[in-house]
């Protein structure tokens, strides 16, 4: 009797376990069809038991089965990345410097914000995961003219860094935002700091130093909480 009993008790705790997770991933779905975020995190008992946004039911009901606690903890983090990539860009552009008459080429600097996940240019941040890096900066060899006033604009200097502030405020709470520069080892910047006979002042460098310096650009760099 006390094994039919154990055997009893365990199926209706299981049976409990998964309407809690059937439960969960009701809600999980409603929150992805209302506002479509960029990627999740769920952990149990602080335990990550999945990072897709398609998630399986048997994978919550089973975590939680491990977790043996009358009181687990289940904790789903949504991250907008892809949100707060595409108003970083759409600021960056409308504070973009465009060029004025005898310009020939413009609109480049406009039109070359670029974004970069761990150091590696991307089309979209898709792939992106948890404690990946996004940053977002510029090739043009001017861009860190226009960052600090060295050139006649018709915009006011600091694209990036008013930037940067402006889409922390929007989206702080979801992610780490801030100004920084980056090296950018392709496009104009790289032959431009092949050729140009620029040094430092008042500071010695290695050729490599210098090299990582000259192109050093601007960016917003973006970490997910």
């Amino acid at each position: 009797m006390d094994d039919q009993f154990r055997v009893a008790t365990a199926r209706a705790i299981d049976a409990a376990r998964l309407q809690v997770a059937m439960a969960v991933q009701a809600r999980h779905q409603e929150v992805v069809v209302a506002n479509r975020p960029s990627s999740v995190v769920v952990t149990v008992d602080d335990v990550i038991v999945a990072t897709d946004l398609v998630l399986q039911v048997v994978q919550v009901a089973r975590a939680i089965q491990r977790a043996h606690r009358a009181r687990t903890v289940i904790r789903y983090r949504y991250s907008y990345v892809e949100d707060i990539i595409a108003f970083a860009l759409k600021t960056l552009r409308e504070r973009s410097p465009i060029g004025g008459a005898g310009d020939r080429h413009p609109g480049l600097y406009r039109d070359n914000h670029l974004v970069f996940l761990n150091g590696r240019m991307v089309s979209n941040a898709r792939d992106w995961r948890p404690g990946d890096i996004i940053h977002i900066s510029n090739p043009v060899p001017y861009s860190r003219k226009i960052e600090v006033g060295g050139m006649n604009l018709s915009v006011p200097s600091g694209v990036y860094e008013a930037s940067a502030q402006i889409v922390d405020g929007r989206f702080g709470n979801q992610a780490s935002i801030k100004f920084v520069y980056m090296p950018i080892n392709f496009g104009g910047i790289r032959r431009w700091s092949d050729t140009t006979g620029m040094m430092r002042q008042g500071r010695k460098m290695s050729v490599a130093v210098r090299s990582e310096w000259l192109r050093r650009q601007p960016a917003i760099e973006i970490r997910g909480r």
